[in-house]
C-alpha cells in the first residue's frame, strides 16, 4: 500500500475485544461488525457512533451486507468448516 493509505482514518475506542468480521456498507458511510461479545453492530464512520446493535446467542464469525445495503447476514461456526446462516436483519437507514 502507498504510505498515504497506511495511517488509520479513525480509531474507535471503547471496545477492546476481538472483532471477527467487518463489512462496509455500499454507501461507504457505515460499517457492520461481528464481535466476541456476541453482538453485531452498525457504526457510523463520520463520528464513530453505534447506530444499531443485535445481541446474539452464538458468536457470529462472518457477516456480509447485501448489495442493497438494507440487509446483513451473519453465520456461526458449527464445525471447523461448516457455517450456517443465523441472522438476516433488515437495516433502516
Amino acid at each position: 500500500l502507498p504510505a498515504s493509505h497506511r495511517k488509520p482514518v479513525r480509531t474507535s475506542e471503547g471496545y477492546d475485544g476481538n472483532i471477527f468480521s467487518i463489512a462496509t456498507f455500499p454507501d461507504g458511510k457505515r460499517i457492520a461488525t461481528a464481535t466476541a461479545d456476541k453482538t453485531i453492530s452498525i457504526w457510523r464512520l463520520e463520528d464513530g457512533a453505534e447506530m444499531m446493535k443485535w445481541v446474539l446467542k452464538q458468536y457470529a464469525y462472518a457477516l456480509v451486507l447485501l448489495d442493497d445495503g438494507k440487509h446483513v447476514v451473519s453465520a456461526e461456526r458449527l464445525q471447523m468448516v461448516w457455517m450456517k446462516v443465523v441472522l438476516m436483519k433488515t437495516i433502516s437507514k
